[in-house]
């Protein structure tokens, strides 16, 4: 199939924009009136596809480089269709799907190779070993807070133990002092 030749000015006029003859043909066109237009809608939606593509797979590099985390979800179908200005639905449509999703699928690729790189790894490794320290020092503050505290309820309840024996014992006595008196009291009564 030849280029129609509005997409063949605007090639000229922005670089950026390439005809992939396999994405951006639109077979079984006939002569209508908006044959053209309908090509030239398709064309340019799939190059802002592509770039959008392309923009993720910049961000991605950028942040290999940088050794950032990167989120999976910078190659989800919501975020592509942001870049490229469209709705989900349009970069999933039925005649885009075959190329669309190989190219999600690379980008993906991508990013789990990132995962395995050994600077990452490394980086991994360092950022483990270091939570696990920190954590091993908030769990040993927290027994030894843990411990005090035990010992400190320990001292409370031998000294209220204690005092309960103490008082325990004051009561007893007043009890016998109580039988007395009343033994005494029923003694005098018989009189």
């Amino acid at each position: 199939m030849t280029i129609p030749k509005e997409i063949l000015d605007k090639m000229s006029s922005d670089k950026s924009m390439e005809w992939v003859e396999e994405h951006d043909s639109i077979h079984n066109l006939t002569e209508m009136p908006f044959d053209s237009v309908n090509q030239m809608n398709w064309w340019e939606m799939n190059c802002r596809i592509r770039k959008a593509f392309d923009t993720i797979q910049e961000e991605i590099k950028k942040s290999m480089q940088e050794n950032k985390k990167i989120s999976p979800r910078i190659t989800s179908w919501v975020r592509i269709a942001q870049l490229a200005g469209c709705d989900r639905n349009t970069v999933k449509h039925p005649k885009r799907k075959f190329w669309t999703l190989k190219k999600r699928e690379e980008l993906i690729e991508r990013l789990n190779r990132n995962e395995g790189s050994d600077n990452i790894q490394q980086q991994k490794n360092i950022n483990i070993e270091e939570s696990l320290k920190v954590k091993l020092e908030k769990s040993k503050k927290e027994t030894a807070r843990w411990l005090i505290e035990s010992q400190d309820a320990k001292e409370k309840i031998k000294l209220l133990n204690r005092l309960i024996n103490i008082k325990q014992g004051l009561i007893d006595e007043k009890d016998r002092e109580i039988k007395e008196l009343r033994e005494r009291l029923k003694k005098m009564m018989q009189v």
